[in-house]
């Protein structure tokens, strides 16, 4: 039972997604014929192909779940160098940042009603 195991582990990755069923059957049938227990072959054919379909959603998981660490790992290290970035421009002096950008033009009220909160402030 170890042996044919390992031989459908090893045969899902050689394939690569592109494997079927019967091909398995070809290249493994003297180790699944030595592995049958005088059940027929109907009843074995069933067990062997869920067998062989349980184990190919098996690896399909992990490589599922090994190329999403990879993405999530790309985007933690993009987020990391966003946020450097963000912390180098708003560290830099305002004379730096360019006052046309942070400083919104203001109207003539907002201009009053500022003058008059800084005045109270003070």
């Amino acid at each position: 039972m170890y042996f044919l195991l390992k031989a459908k582990v090893s045969y899902l990755k050689t394939c690569q997604g592109k494997g079927s069923y019967n091909k398995f059957l070809i290249n493994n049938k003297l180790l699944i014929v030595s592995e049958l227990t005088g059940r027929p072959w109907k009843n074995q054919n069933s067990i062997w192909k869920k067998r062989f379909i349980t184990a190919t959603e098996k690896i399909l998981e992990i490589e599922n779940s090994q190329k999403l660490e990879l993405i999530k790992a790309s985007q933690v290290k993009l987020k990391r160098k966003v946020d450097l970035q963000s912390v180098k421009i708003f560290d830099r002096p305002t004379s730096q940042q360019g006052r046309q950008i942070f400083m919104v033009p203001l109207k003539r009220n907002d201009a009053v009603i500022m003058n008059m909160l800084f005045t109270s402030i003070s």
